[in-house]
């Protein structure tokens, strides 16, 4: 992903020397997912400090900078000097929910016959919701991924319905448990694990609570795939 888009910010930007930066407001730590620096070699995490990238995240603002404007905001205390020095540097703040949580940043050397100017700073305020966008999402799927990985791997059977109650996923211990294939299972509705032992009322109830938003939990007894009963303690959530 992130060097998906260090190429497409290269189409618009002079982006040789490009980083994603990842900021956790918990910890006050920034980490530096992505790099790819000419001179600086110095990409350990750290704590939110004096650094340009630190001064993006504290003041939620894009960050260009010259050696002269560097020079003044040492002088005046809001920068320390941190990694190698370039000719211009700048940096936007990467936002999700209105809070900063990294920045997207550029910067050239003397060997560089171009300069950053405020165009590029303008060009990279539009690219920034975009990248934000682009990184939630990857974690978001990342966190399915580890989420169904935890379920697959799961001694519990587990299964998933959609709003009308038929299955549309089943792990593999549900197998184990019920003796239904997942191939068998995904598509057919719950009932047929029913024992004929729970009430009319109680289904209604169950499936009415789980459709409100509800949780349900308790023990049920349900029936295998060659009819024995077996009860069966859990949870089941909408």
């Amino acid at each position: 992903l992130a060097a998906s888009v260090h190429e497409a910010v290269k189409t618009l930007l002079p982006a040789s020397n490009f980083s994603i930066t990842l900021y956790d407001s918990a910890t006050s730590m920034i980490s530096f997912p992505y790099h790819v620096d000419e001179q600086d070699v110095d990409w350990a995490p750290r704590k939110l400090g004096k650094g340009l990238t630190s001064y993006v995240i504290r003041t939620g603002r894009p960050l260009r900078t010259t050696p002269e404007i560097v020079a003044d905001l040492e002088a005046s205390g809001e920068v320390l000097g941190d990694g190698v020095q370039s000719v211009d540097w700048l940096g936007v703040p990467l936002r999700s929910k209105q809070m900063v949580t990294g920045v997207i940043a550029i910067q050239t050397y003397g060997n560089s016959p171009t300069r950053i100017t405020d165009k590029h700073t303008s060009i990279m305020s539009v690219l920034a919701p975009q990248v934000s966008s682009a990184i939630e999402r990857f974690f978001a799927e990342l966190e399915i991924q580890k989420f169904k990985l935890g379920i697959d791997r799961s001694e519990s059977a587990v299964f998933i319905t959609d709003t009308h109650g038929e299955i549309q996923y089943a792990n593999p211990a549900f197998e184990k448990v019920y003796g239904y294939a997942q191939e068998e299972a995904i598509g057919k509705n719950p009932r047929i694990l029913k024992s004929g032992l729970i009430s009319l009322e109680q289904y209604k109830y169950f499936w009415d609570t789980l459709l409100s938003g509800g949780t349900v939990s308790g023990e049920l007894t349900n029936r295998r795939k060659d009819g024995t009963l077996i009860p069966i303690a859990g949870m089941n959530s909408p």
